[in-house]
């Protein structure tokens, strides 16, 4: 496994590659809790809530997802990363794209992390700020950096658009990579998925015949996010540890949460961070939410502290690997889900039923050419 920090000078933007075994991606890809649609439920079930990107949908209860979120942390990506409440699992078939957009950082908590899952990809950042495009790329970023050739390898690209200045930072995602927004990363650059040219990507496994690119989009809603900070911090005895959750705490605290693109009055902002500390209590009961990938199955070594849980409790390997060190519970909830263009998604399911391959009937579960603005989906 590879580490790259602020990738092209941007802050907050880091990528792992190979990162983990194809067994385990070949399980993530092919998983039907993570990719089939499901149906919606809950309090904002209505129509006129699912057309408004409100409807509610549970985390799939998948073992590799926690695995994912748990590698992340372990490998040292992002320290101290807090498990989400929510994943989007997206299908690009060949040629298609995501415009770009930004995640809101009002209804989203303070990362965004995406996983690669059977054909590599292309994700591109663009300045969300006058200041940033003013200074055009930063210098940690010449053309053509990196290299090609293996599963740890990638490459960042700088593309100018014309002379007013416009530019975007391109990154190379292979196969099995995980990258993570934090920072600026999240919250001053738009970014968007390049379409897929079949012919400059490599031959995808025998497992994938469609040659069709899965992401994986693990964000937690931001009054969840916010209360699991608050509770580290209760819990934290180190003063510096505690200062660096102070210093995450303020970063948030400049986005006031939102369930929808409308402000909240005081009355439903504290409902609805009641619900985020529900729901906080209710992750930390999770059955798989100590679950790591077996070793064979890392391309990195646990740390220590986690190794010794691994050590101690090695007979209770799943037959398709992991460990599970946590309590058992019920399944994980609902979160947001912000809606897709229904006229955007049918145009990619005529492109999957053209492939011959199988297609999603619900909005938001294939890829498209998305919307620019916030609270938009992913990836």
């Amino acid at each position: 496994m590879r580490l790259v920090k602020n990738v092209a000078g941007v802050d907050g933007l880091h990528i792992a590659l190979d990162a983990f075994g194809e067994a385990a991606e070949r399980r993530l890809f092919e998983s039907q809790r993570i990719h089939a649609p499901q149906e919606s439920h809950g309090p904002n079930s209505d129509a006129d809530s699912r057309r408004a990107g409100r409807c509610h949908r549970p985390l799939p209860d998948d073992v590799d997802l926690f695995r994912v979120c748990n590698l992340v942390g372990d490998c040292g990506l992002y320290p101290g990363y807090v498990t989400p409440d929510y994943v989007y699992a997206i299908t690009y078939p060949p040629k298609a794209a995501f415009n770009k957009h930004l995640d809101s950082r009002y209804r989203w908590g303070e990362t965004v992390v995406g996983v690669t899952l059977g054909q590599a990809g292309t994700v591109y950042f663009e300045p969300n700020t006058q200041a940033i495009k003013a200074a055009g790329p930063p210098a940690a970023a010449p053309p053509d950096a990196g290299e090609a050739g293996g599963a740890d390898a990638f490459r960042v690209r700088i593309k100018h658009y014309d002379e007013s200045g416009s530019f975007a930072i391109e990154l190379e995602l292979p196969r099995r990579s995980v990258y993570v927004m934090s920072g600026e990363a999240r919250t001053l650059w738009k970014h968007g998925i390049r379409q897929q040219k079949p012919g400059s990507l490599p031959p995808p496994p025998p497992w994938n015949p469609y040659n069709m690119r899965r992401a994986l989009t693990l964000r937690a809603t931001k009054a969840f996010s916010d209360a699991c900070l608050q509770e580290r911090l209760r819990q934290a005895t180190d003063e510096a540890e505690r200062a660096a959750l102070r210093r995450r705490i303020a970063a948030q605290d400049k986005f006031r949460p939102q369930s929808s693109a409308a402000r909240l009055n005081d009355r439903d902002l504290a409902e609805l961070r009641e619900e985020g500390e529900r729901m906080r209590r209710h992750v930390a009961t999770q059955r798989h939410r100590h679950a790591r990938f077996p070793p064979s199955e890392l391309h990195f070594p646990l740390p220590e502290s986690v190794a010794c849980g691994v050590r101690a409790a090695a007979d209770s390997w799943p037959p398709n690997g992991g460990l599970r060190l946590g309590g058992a519970a019920s399944p994980l909830g609902s979160v947001a889900l912000a809606s897709e263009e229904e006229e955007l998604q049918e145009a990619i399911r005529a492109s999957l039923r053209a492939a011959g391959a199988p297609v999603a009937t619900e909005p938001g579960s294939s890829a498209g050419g998305g919307g620019g603005g916030e609270g938009d989906p992913i990836e």
